[in-house]
């Protein structure tokens, strides 16, 4: 009789559980979109639960905690929140998906469990190219066809082993073509960046890392590159003039990222960081050893501008200036907390 009691709750346990282990759409429903419905959604910052091991949402005004750890990572609408293995509850699945902002209701755009991740691996089926016939012994750099491709090089610029050019990039500046090329000299591979005429630039003819053009923008009247020049060191140097920033900086990995939308990027010198306008190329925030700063991020109610093919044209500063106006930014330290531009603290009410 014992036997048949303890049979009969482990069953009922099971199957209670099995009831309360809720779909994604109504664990996102119940444990997101109810608790964030009074709020805008630009005003959602994340926090991290050193218990949990997650992220929730606090409220930036009140700073009252809004939603319980529900993240796997730490996520801002921008006007959308798309999130990944999150959600996860005892006996079930995470979950993926996208809710859309307060403007739209917090409408639930996609939502997924993720369990199963199906990734198609395609083959290109493009035929192949052959960059022989791009060759041309008539002329001593490289020409740019009215699309803005690479249509011709000379032979010096041409690896015929492989089949490819030795010219990796061009860009734009000015209504004039540059680009940036590869060679070998005694075995060892170095950069350069030439004009049309295949002349390379002054402080661009030898260098030992390829060099990181940065993002053009419409003030400006020169290219910047981000260049390695030791072990753990980089300077800024512009490509017409010459110039560069007196700073000799350490790895900063991140620094590209929101170089499209914000413009701003975070930058280290040995310990020190700071907050570099990349429009101007001008400090923001100056770097001092007592900015800890990890990653830059914002929130937005609606789309930040955005221009297409924009890593090889010139963005205007004024979209950039707009997106500013239109977003919270924040920058995130190693304590997982964020901090807006004027270095204020943003820490939920417990």
């Amino acid at each position: 009789m014992k036997k048949i009691i303890l049979f009969a709750c482990i069953l009922f346990h099971f199957t209670v559980s099995a009831q309360t282990v809720m779909t994604c759409e109504e664990k996102v429903n119940k444990l997101l979109i109810e608790k964030i419905k009074p709020y805008a959604s630009n005003d959602l910052i994340p926090y991290y639960s050193e218990q949990a091991g997650k992220w929730g949402f606090f409220h930036r005004k009140t700073k009252k905690i809004v939603t319980k750890p529900i993240f796997n990572e730490a996520y801002f609408f921008r006007p959308t929140l798309s999130f990944s293995y999150s959600f996860e509850q005892a006996g079930g699945d995470g979950c993926n998906g996208e809710v859309l902002g307060s403007q739209e209701h917090y409408t639930i755009k996609e939502i997924a469990s993720s369990e199963y991740r199906i990734v198609e691996a395609m083959g290109s089926t493009d035929s192949k190219v052959s960059y022989k016939n791009f060759v041309k012994s008539d002329i001593s750099g490289f020409e740019i066809d009215m699309l803005g491709n690479l249509a011709s090089f000379n032979p010096r610029f041409y690896d015929e082993i492989n089949d490819r050019p030795n010219i990796l990039h061009t860009f734009n500046i000015k209504n004039e073509y540059y680009a940036i090329t590869t060679y070998k000299e005694n075995d060892t591979t170095y950069y350069a960046v030439i004009n049309q005429k295949g002349i390379a630039l002054p402080n661009f003819e030898k260098l030992q890392h390829y060099p990181i053009l940065k993002q053009s923008y419409s003030n400006e009247k020169d290219a910047w590159f981000w260049i390695e020049t030791g072990k753990d060191e980089y300077i800024f140097r512009s490509l017409l003039h010459g110039t560069r920033l007196k700073e000799t900086f350490t790895d900063s990995p991140n620094w590209t990222n929101h170089a499209q939308n914000i413009g701003y990027a975070i930058l280290t010198i040995g310990k020190q960081n700071g907050l570099m306008d990349l429009t101007t190329m001008e400090w923001k925030i100056k770097p001092s050893i007592k900015n800890d700063f990890s990653f830059l991020e914002y929130a937005s109610l609606e789309p930040l501008h955005h221009k297409e093919h924009s890593y090889d044209a010139s963005i205007p500063t004024e979209m950039i200036q707009e997106n500013r106006e239109k977003a919270y930014i924040y920058i995130q330290n190693s304590k997982n907390q964020y901090l807006d531009l004027d270095l204020k603290l943003y820490k939920p009410i417990h």
